[in-house]
């Protein structure tokens, strides 16, 4: 019994501290949080209109045990793009560490510019939260706001992307080749982050989702500890055709791995992109 609650009890702090990977793509995948190339060519936003109504459905397993499930889907509404994200932990690890949660991010069809980034649901046994970001260009600033209230306001670079919008920045943007190096740069309202994404190699991979010929890169953070600090590693795999479908992401710390893996795709619906809409503010 005092084994069992020794294990209980270092099992709750690792997932605790391991959350972000659960929530998978953009926190869990807090991956691609690192994938915001510092460069002036903005994406190409009329590539991925096209993906409008695409649904990826992701497995979440830690040390080979199921850990839960996410999705993410791409919709345009007016000259915006939205890109929504959800985590769900699964029965097994849910009693330990309950997380439910969603995470939106809209963008200016146009430049790609980032609009706003919410982030909204349950994480452990407290309540329910709510963090919107507001991303105002003509200041230079994001405005970070907490259940409603203002927390914060930060200085950001013009091509600053949020967690989720840098997921899909990627997909449209050319990858160097196999040793190549990407700088980033990344604002979650709290604070800017900037760091390295490495073209680590190519390799054909099997996932639930089927097999693909895929390109392998490693993230790096300045300053960040734990998941992409020293003792720590995680890769990436996206798909090298003309979707460039995130397949699968491994990270491995002292204590264990986490693996995500495309288990299920529904694909794009014709849905264009308005860019003769005259709104450009966020679409509720």
């Amino acid at each position: 019994m005092y084994n069992c609650s020794i294990f209980k009890g270092a099992l709750y702090v690792y997932l605790f501290k391991m959350r972000h990977l659960i929530a998978f793509v953009p926190l869990a995948l807090y991956l691609l949080l690192f994938f915001a190339p510092t460069i002036n060519a903005a994406p190409n936003t009329l590539r991925l209109a096209e993906l409008s109504g695409e649904l990826l459905h992701y497995d979440i397993k830690w040390s080979g045990m199921s850990a839960g499930e996410a999705t993410m889907k791409v919709s345009t509404e007016g000259r915006n793009l939205r890109f929504t994200t959800t985590a769900k932990t699964g029965s097994k690890v849910s009693w330990l560490y309950p997380l439910d949660i969603r995470y939106e991010s809209v963008i200016n069809g146009k430049n790609f510019s980032a609009i706003s980034y919410l982030k909204k649901g349950k994480e452990g046994y407290g309540d329910p939260h709510e963090r919107l970001v507001l991303f105002d260009h003509d200041e230079g600033v994001t405005r970070y706001i907490k259940d409603g209230k203002l927390r914060k306001t930060i200085e950001v670079s013009s091509f600053a992307y949020d967690p989720i919008s840098v997921i899909y920045a990627i997909r449209v943007m050319e990858i160097p080749e196999v040793g190549g190096v990407i700088p980033i740069e990344v604002s979650d309202g709290k604070k800017m982050a900037s760091g390295t994404v490495t073209v680590a190699g190519r390799e054909r991979i099997k996932v639930p989702a089927g097999e693909f010929d895929a390109v392998r890169v490693t993230p790096r953070m300045d300053g960040v500890k734990g998941l992409f600090g020293d003792g720590s590693s995680m890769s990436v795999w996206l798909a090298e055709d003309d979707d460039r479908r995130i397949l699968k992401i491994e990270t491995s710390v002292a204590v264990g791995a986490f693996v995500a893996v495309l288990a299920k795709v529904i694909d794009p619906e014709e849905n264009p992109l308005d860019l003769q809409s005259a709104s450009g503010a966020a679409v509720e």
